[in-house]
């Protein structure tokens, strides 16, 4: 399941983003996963919730959108989407190029990132607890 793995990196990043922040906490992370990772969307939830406890990610929401693999093809010089179709028994399907159905490069969508995050800093949990007013030096 490295579906764990990827959501201790999700949690590792989203907190080294947090250093140096006093009060500061994820309310929501935007994660893009690549077609090719095979990343299993439930499993992914699952596991962030779980690893998330105990950090300053407690009661963050993960978003998940999804990215089309991209392939090039020395043989035609086709670049572009490719269709997977489920073959026959096999975990990893077989990608070939569309056009000439020669061998590919993939060049995206095999892999994932943390598109954005929503941080809830110190400042704004004071502002939220003095009932929406903003605190300047001086008020």
């Amino acid at each position: 399941m490295h579906e764990l793995s990827i959501a201790a990196d999700i949690v590792r990043c989203a907190e080294a983003a947090l250093e140096g922040r006093r009060g500061a906490r994820v309310l929501e992370v935007k994660v893009n996963v690549g077609q090719l990772s095979f990343v299993g969307r439930r499993q992914l939830l699952f596991a962030f919730d779980t690893i998330k406890d105990g950090t300053r990610l407690r009661g963050a929401k993960l978003r998940i959108t999804h990215s089309k693999a991209r392939v090039s093809c020395r043989g035609c010089g086709y670049e572009g989407a490719i269709k997977i179709e489920k073959s026959g028994g096999y975990v990893i399907p077989l990608i070939a190029c569309p056009k000439c159905e020669g061998p590919v490069e993939i060049i995206s969508g095999n892999g994932y990132n943390i598109a954005s995050m929503t941080i809830d800093t110190e400042e704004e949990n004071a502002k939220r607890e003095r009932g929406g007013r903003a605190h300047r030096k001086g008020d």
